[in-house]
């Protein structure tokens, strides 16, 4: 007689979104890069403000109706990205957390993947890593006992 099995397991994503929830960042985005609202209909982003202060109409950055338009945008852009401020943001480096899994963890993932994951063991074996890898994973850790989760479990990972 054959009998179902079930299979026990965590949704990734809620996990992820604990991290999220306690450490108050991103795992796609930890360094917060693209994480600054902007409000582009009205102007309220760096390169409309500088443009303004530099006496452009900030309006043909969103979009230009002509060739002069483009012209113009074109200009502002190459003053702009040789600003100290623009230079600033663009410094923000880009962590995100899902690339260095997939490298590192998940190989071959696809939609419907289910994986064992520790994240007490990626943070032993990730000693090497650049410091932010290791804080994250430190926070998954939290979040495991925080939840009275064993050290290891399967994820379903799915999008």
């Amino acid at each position: 007689m054959l009998k179902s099995q079930t299979k026990e397991y965590y949704d990734y994503h809620d996990i992820v979104k604990e991290v999220e929830k306690l450490s108050g960042r991103k795992i796609r985005d930890w360094s917060g890069k693209f994480n600054i609202k902007y409000d582009y209909s009205t102007g309220d982003f760096p390169a409309a403000k500088w443009a303004t202060a530099n006496g452009y109409d900030w309006r043909v950055l969103n979009d230009p109706v002509d060739e002069e338009g483009k012209k113009l945008r074109c200009e502002i852009n190459a003053k702009w990205t040789q600003t100290e401020e623009f230079k600033e943001l663009d410094s923000i480096p880009y962590h995100d957390f899902w690339h260095w899994e997939t490298d590192n963890l998940f190989y071959g993932v696809h939609n419907g993947s289910y994986y064992r994951f520790s994240p007490k063991e990626a943070l032993a074996e990730s000693q090497n890593e650049e410091p932010w890898i290791r804080e994250i994973l430190e926070y998954f850790i939290q979040v495991f006992e925080k939840n009275n989760m064993p050290d290891e479990v399967e994820v379903h990972i799915w999008w």
